[in-house]
């Protein structure tokens, strides 16, 4: 979806970058080289749009729940690791279990530092998590101080909006929360919802017949959450003056994007060759 709309900015040299290792074992934000440089643009005021959804299979409330398999029997899933109280990690945590949560705690950590740099110098940036849950014992990054402070009106850096991903086609109901700064992310989620959309009845708990879990469905955000955000970063580099330039002039950003092009559409891209 931002491909599409960035056709409507072919005179700048705009490119796409998907940092994930599930992209390419190459594109992990623990490289300095690779940090180093997401860092300097950033501040050079020259990423445009950022997008990030930190990884929640620490958070999820349905660690919380009583779990069924698919015939309905009560199965034993994974324990919550996280509570209120102890929003960073419960304490008494296997190997394992303090593993997991080291790496969403450094994930969500190493998430809000760009997107502080990119808000504070003009950027568009949208982080996407579960909606807090209604119980107030179960964990969720918005109950935490360092995400309140960030928020906290009147000159807090950015503002937030809950929605069903339901409504933008999600084949669970998926309350989700948006951290969202320098863009109207609200109007575009309403511009892009279907109305004939029909709110799903399945439960996204437990596991299927093949052992994964239900919830494993609802990790793909559907495609007008995709034409959301890209309509909402496109309003607002319409607003924006931007400065063309030459691609070319800056071979280990073309590296990046290569990487994630070769891999997301299983093409077989040339040698790179940085000049």
């Amino acid at each position: 979806m931002v491909d599409l709309m960035l056709r409507d900015f072919s005179h700048l040299a705009v490119r796409v970058l998907s940092i994930d290792t599930a992209v390419d074992p190459s594109l992990n934000v623990h490289c300095e080289r690779l940090w180093g440089f997401l860092m300097q643009i950033g501040r050079a005021g020259r990423i445009l749009g950022l997008l990030q959804g930190p990884p929640c299979e620490t958070w999820t409330a349905a660690r919380h729940h009583q779990q069924f398999d698919i015939d309905g029997n009560a199965v034993r899933g994974p324990r919550p690791l996280r509570t209120t109280d102890d929003l960073w990690g419960i304490a008494l945590l296997s190997c394992r279990e303090l593993a997991q949560v080291y790496t969403g705690n450094v994930l969500l950590l190493k998430g809000l530092l760009p997107a502080v740099v990119v808000a504070l110098h003009g950027g568009a940036t949208i982080l996407e998590h579960p909606a807090m849950p209604f119980a107030d014992e179960i964990s969720s990054i918005w109950r935490l101080g360092l995400l309140r402070l960030l928020m906290r009106g009147p000159s807090g850096p950015f503002r937030r909006i809950t929605a069903e991903q339901w409504r933008l086609g999600s084949c669970g109901v998926k309350p989700t929360t948006f951290k969202y700064s320098n863009c109207d992310l609200p109007a575009a989620i309403h511009a892009c919802q279907d109305p004939n959309a029909k709110r799903p009845t399945q439960v996204l708990l437990g596991k299927n017949k093949d052992g994964t879990f239900r919830t494993s469905q609802a990790k793909e955000y559907p495609p007008l959450l995709n034409r959301a955000f890209a309509m909402a970063i496109g309003r607002a580099m319409r607003r924006w003056s931007l400065a063309s330039g030459c691609p070319q002039t800056e071979p280990y950003g073309l590296k990046l994007e290569q990487t994630a092009i070769c891999t997301e559409y299983d093409v077989l891209c040339p040698d790179y060759q940085p000049s």
